[in-house]
């Protein structure tokens, strides 16, 4: 979730092509006076092709941070981001404010966690401000607009836009998804906003029914246990929300937080990671352990803003050894 104040991504326009019959009547000309070229020849255009077709593929993104950090991670190839079904269920997937889906895994240390999975095509009036995922492998992007979208965890694809209809002029929104009850395969999503409170929306219809209760700007994430937690940046606080009575429970303040402009978190395993920027340097994560208490920087510069982050409910619980039951479909929802 980023500050009313987070600057909008740029797009910028390549320039077009020049000289294409120049280029042409030249490659003729060179053609006609190699008839005699030798086979060493051969081989050496051969391998010259071979690396310029090499060249055209996408490259990675291993290149000095400006602002003093590691290497930002390369992408992988699309067909291998977030690994077999198995376990793209258990990953969390992570919104950058310039439009980058990524997945991580907390399993793997440093910045080698987070992973390109593509550029986010949807058509928004916006920028992204919040996302939750679901069990179905689609992230629900909220943008600033005040529109909402689905986006495939696996290749970035954006659906088209849903009928959601946000019912105020605040855009601030908190989301995420939780079962209805502990191990149901069923969940909720619901929403935060700082006009009218903790709110569910309808997966089906899109319909909003709201509460009133908690009218604050902070981020929410749920988990296959049917619990909902309450993030507040602003105030440094985490805390459970009691679902019956809409109270909150707090659990932990956190200490190593400076200003902080840009937020999201996320839950796996039992263990809360938390993404914080002031909007503008690239976000860190804190990875806090309530049955610990403990409370570290994981990553001090992961080298993209994160706006929106989640995990599905298939996410490993905190008693789960990794063993999980269900999946993504292979095909999405009719």
């Amino acid at each position: 979730m980023p500050s009313a104040t987070a600057p909008a991504s740029q797009l910028t326009t390549a320039p077009r092509p020049r000289g294409v019959l120049f280029v042409a009547a030249f490659a003729l000309a060179v053609a006609a006076l190699c008839g005699g070229c030798s086979s060493g020849d051969d081989d050496k255009r051969e391998r010259d092709a071979k690396g310029s077709r090499e060249d055209d593929e996408p490259r990675g993104t291993d290149k000095p941070d400006p602002l003093g950090g590691p290497p930002a991670p390369t992408p992988p190839p699309m067909s291998t981001v977030g690994g077999p079904d198995d376990e793209a269920k258990k990953l969390v997937y992570l919104m950058s404010r310039d439009d980058q889906l990524y997945s991580f895994d907390p399993r793997i240390p440093g910045r080698a966690a987070y992973r390109g999975v593509g550029k986010v095509d949807c058509k928004a009036a916006g920028t992204p401000q919040s996302m939750a995922v679901d069990r179905q492998g689609f992230a629900w992007v909220f943008y600033d607009s005040g529109q909402l979208f689905r986006v495939s965890v696996r290749d970035a694809h954006c659906s088209a836009q849903t009928p959601y209809k946000h019912p105020s002029f605040n855009r601030q929104l908190g989301m995420g998804f939780t079962s209805v009850a502990p191990g149901s395969s069923d969940e909720r999503l619901y929403i935060l906003s700082p006009d009218f409170g903790l709110a569910t929306i309808s997966t089906k219809d899109f319909g909003v029914s709201t509460t009133g209760m908690l009218a604050n700007g902070a981020e929410l994430t749920g988990g296959g246990d049917g619990k909902l937690f309450y993030f507040a940046a602003w105030e440094r606080t985490l805390s459970e929300i009691d679902l019956a009575t809409k109270q909150l429970r707090l659990m932990h303040s956190f200490a190593g937080f400076g200003n902080v402009g840009a937020w999201a978190f996320a839950r796996y395993k039992g263990r809360f990671y938390m993404f914080t920027s002031t909007g503008f340097s690239p976000s860190r994560t804190t990875e806090y352990d309530p049955k610990t208490n403990r409370e570290i920087t994981r990553d001090e510069d992961i080298g993209f803003v994160v706006v929106g982050a989640g995990q599905s409910t298939l996410a490993p619980p905190p008693d789960s050894s990794g063993d999980l039951s269900g999946d993504f479909p292979t095909a999405p929802p009719p």
